[in-house]
């Protein structure tokens, strides 16, 4: 229920704001049907001015928050062509033909057969018709997801503007690997690794069941706050790379960090946060319960040269649970869609360290959260940062610290 009063609350506001001389024509021949932007329509002011009103909203939403600040939101530096990785998924058209597009808003089950998308570059579009091409030629079955037949099912694309890095990884069913004319089609966008990820089973989410290096590298090297991270084809890197120095700058401030505090990053992912932050720190603890994104953090540590960080695979959860004697000075929170959770922020409340630093991609759950610590937190201004003009989508920064 609070779901639908939360999609019914952003519908009124889009609404209110496409008033007159607020919009334009969208750019995107698909806008309107395909699931991915909401927002093409409106003037890039707008959308600020509309993902500000949609975190105050989520903030009213309880009293212990209703009355904090929001900021002016921190505009993107692109608004166009600026994700670093997309994923498309193979299905069939009515008429059987094999398509690779996107969810539609509507019948979230089919595919709507993409020809361009304003938010991937040239590049990478390019990359994904030539795929498809291939594909048709080739006779290839996509995977039905109801009767759980097929081969292709999806077609991740991963580019790196700051090196030139491109990797594109081709989820199939189980079967023999792609044939060699999968790397010519490829061969005039130039990727620096092509990968075939096997996934068997029933879920419509992609699991890395094995990973096979058709050519080149199965990794992208990213640049952001200063640091070079390798991403493999399953890593979380903010999907905006233009903007990842941004948000990690957000961050640094929240944290006032003097050189001498322990700080614990939760939900650490492959350490973009934790690694940028470990010069201003003397000690930083990077917490994630993925085993794959652990290994790829202390990797980037290695390819940094940074000694001040140790990664730990756990749950949010259970790390604090055994750590309970352990008070970092700053902790930082970056969860994610469905945030924290009740039982962490209890920990957190039990341990009650100097000052917690949230970053949230999602400002319902963000408020929920906030409301809950503010019974030991005096809480800061809410900053709204724009990682993804088009959409709705909204990150959030905010600090908090103990009343003593």
């Amino acid at each position: 229920m609070a779901v639908k009063r939360e999609q019914q609350a952003l519908a009124r506001m889009i609404r209110e704001a496409a008033r007159p001389g607020q919009t334009v024509a969208p750019r995107c021949r698909h806008f309107g049907d395909c699931g991915g932007c909401d927002l093409q329509h409106l003037l890039y002011p707008a959308q600020l001015r509309l993902k500000r009103q949609l975190v105050a909203a989520a903030l009213a939403q309880h009293p212990q928050t209703s009355l904090l600040p929001v900021l002016e939101v921190a505009p993107a530096h692109e608004q166009w062509r600026y994700r670093n990785k997309v994923e498309m998924t193979f299905d069939r058209r009515e008429d059987g033909a094999l398509i690779l597009g996107y969810s539609p808003k509507r019948k979230w089950w089919r595919r709507i057969e993409i020809e361009d998308c304003w938010l991937c570059s040239e590049r990478a579009m390019g990359a994904a018709l030539a795929v498809r091409q291939w594909a048709v030629q080739a006779g290839m079955a996509p995977y039905d997801q109801r009767r759980h037949q097929g081969f292709l099912r999806n077609l991740a694309l991963r580019e790196s503007r700051s090196t030139g890095d491109f990797l594109v990884n081709l989820v199939t069913a189980q079967g023999p690997p792609p044939a060699r004319e999968l790397l010519h089609a490829l061969a005039p966008f130039a990727p620096s690794g092509v990968v075939r990820t096997i996934h068997s089973g029933p879920a419509a989410a992609v699991l890395y069941e094995r990973v096979e290096v058709l050519a080149g590298e199965a990794m992208v090297r990213e640049r952001a706050a200063g640091l070079t991270f390798h991403l493999s084809p399953q890593s979380f890197f903010q999907p905006n790379g233009a903007m990842a120095s941004r948000l990690v700058e957000l961050v640094a401030q929240a944290a006032e960090l003097a050189g001498a505090e322990c700080l614990l990053d939760m939900f650490c992912g492959v350490g973009t946060i934790g690694l940028a932050l470990a010069a201003r720190a003397r000690e930083v603890v990077g917490v994630e319960s993925v085993a794959a994104a652990v290994t790829g953090a202390r990797d980037n540590a290695a390819a940094n040269a940074i000694a001040n960080v140790r990664f730990e695979c756990a749950t949010a959860r259970a790390y604090l649970r055994d750590h309970r004697g352990e008070v970092p000075d700053v902790v930082i929170l970056d969860p994610p869609r469905p945030g924290c959770g009740p039982r962490v922020v209890r920990r957190l409340l039990e341990m009650r360290p100097r000052r917690i630093v949230y970053v949230s991609c999602n400002p319902w759950v963000l408020a929920a959260d906030l409301a809950a610590l503010s019974a030991e937190y005096d809480i800061g201004p809410v900053q709204p940062v724009d990682l993804f003009p088009q959409t709705i989508h909204v990150e959030s920064v905010v600090a908090l610290t103990t009343r003593d």
